[in-house]
């Protein structure tokens, strides 16, 4: 029987490519999804108050040591890469991929003009953060994620699921959801879905892309890709 395996990765984190390798060699998938819309395959493109913005923190940054400046530099040259990761297996190992998120505003810049109005001051306390301490910033947080699928498994509602549901916009499930069903019907084996951790939880409502899936009898799994 087919199984959709959702693949929950935290956003950001400067080590997601190669943890993204050591987890997919680990998967071992027949087919990859990722939550990205067909027209991002060459990139994410960035709008001219993004770039602006960019600009201006790498002009701050300047003034700040090379940790901060090798962060930044991590952080912006990874935006996507946990996606653009499991791209390039896929083309690697010939397996099958698709992108098959909504086309919506990308959530990861959604502050933008919000930061660009700060002061430098202001702007230099958001990028002060040393290597270890965005890493260790990422680790609490897949231990944060494990913990509530652990949790999800017993008590299908969860505080935290119904909070973030205010700043998702459902189509970011339903749309992968109905995409996924078909591919079911076209693939065997493991379809493996990449995407943000929080769309692997489950939730009372049923609006999250784990808890669609699961209303449809489907062989649906989940977990978060391997981090250390």
């Amino acid at each position: 029987m087919n199984e959709i395996r959702l693949l929950g990765v935290a956003h950001g984190d400067v080590d997601v490519s190669e943890n993204m390798e050591r987890t997919l060699a680990i998967e071992q998938p027949s087919v990859i999804t990722v939550e990205l819309h067909k027209s991002q395959e060459e990139g994410i493109l960035k709008s001219p108050t993004q770039l602006a913005l960019e600009l201006r923190v790498r002009s701050v940054v300047d003034r700040l040591g090379e940790s901060a400046r090798q962060l930044l530099d991590l952080v912006i040259g990874n935006h996507g890469q946990e996606f653009y990761s499991a791209i390039r297996y896929a083309k690697e190992h010939g397996l099958p991929y698709y992108l098959i998120d909504a086309l919506i505003e990308d959530p990861f810049v959604k502050g933008t003009e919000e930061l660009i109005s700060l002061s430098d001051e202001e702007l230099l306390l958001r990028v002060t953060a040393s290597l270890d301490e965005h890493r260790k910033l990422y680790r609490n947080l897949y231990r944060r994620m494990e913990l509530l699928q652990e949790i999800n498994d017993v008590f299908i509602e969860t505080p935290t699921v119904d909070q973030t549901r205010c700043v998702l916009a459902n189509q970011r499930d339903t749309t992968p959801a109905a995409a996924l069903q078909d591919l079911r019907k076209q693939h065997t084996g493991k379809i493996l879905h990449i995407c943000g951790a929080v769309h692997t939880l489950n939730d009372a409502q049923g609006e999250t892309l784990f808890s669609i899936l699961l209303k449809g009898d489907l062989n649906v799994t989940r977990g978060l890709v391997v981090h250390e």
